[in-house]
């Protein structure tokens, strides 16, 4: 039996999980003590701020259309079903529900990271494909894009050896 989601709904995950991200990175930035890695954290925070506002944004604009009977398609036919969505939402929370046991390192905290991103990537690239507006495929490249980036930025970090000391260990 299939899950029961609305586009609303698919973007109120969408919004929830940059919200979880956020949070999940302030907190990452707390606990770090590598300060090129606090700061490439709370950075990363801001953006997922900035994404939850671009996608109640398009909440808002498809709830206008749909209660004027314009464009009711959810958008061309779409690889990825409105169910699927809501599993891949699901898994992409659980990544940063399962937090910190204890305290972690600044590279257990950037793997972390870099499995959320690659998660709600996938997840918009899913969103986007049920999309037949433009404009609002449009807003949703840019925040892949921007999530590529940050895949980027933390593969970087991950590579540059962040948070580890010479013998390999935690610096907390």
């Amino acid at each position: 039996m299939g899950i029961e989601l609305s586009i609303a709904d698919v973007f109120r995950m969408a919004g929830q999980l940059e919200q979880d991200a956020s949070a999940f990175y302030r907190e990452a930035s707390s606990l770090s003590t590598d300060p090129r890695c606090r700061q490439l954290l709370a950075q990363l925070a801001t953006m997922e701020d900035d994404h939850v506002h671009v996608f109640g944004g398009i909440k808002h604009h498809l709830a206008g259309r749909l209660r004027t009977g314009r464009d009711e398609s959810p958008g061309e036919a779409c690889p990825c079903s409105v169910d699927s969505l809501g599993m891949l939402a699901a898994s992409a929370a659980g990544t940063l529900g399962r937090r910190f046991a204890g305290l972690p390192t600044n590279q257990d905290v950037l793997r972390k990271a870099l499995d959320f991103e690659r998660e709600s990537i996938v997840f918009f690239l899913g969103l986007r494909s049920m999309l037949g507006r433009p404009a609002d495929k449009k807003q949703v490249d840019a925040i892949l894009l921007e999530e590529l980036g940050h895949v980027v930025k933390l593969t970087s970090q991950l590579a540059c050896g962040a948070g580890a000391d010479r013998s390999g260990g935690d610096v907390h």
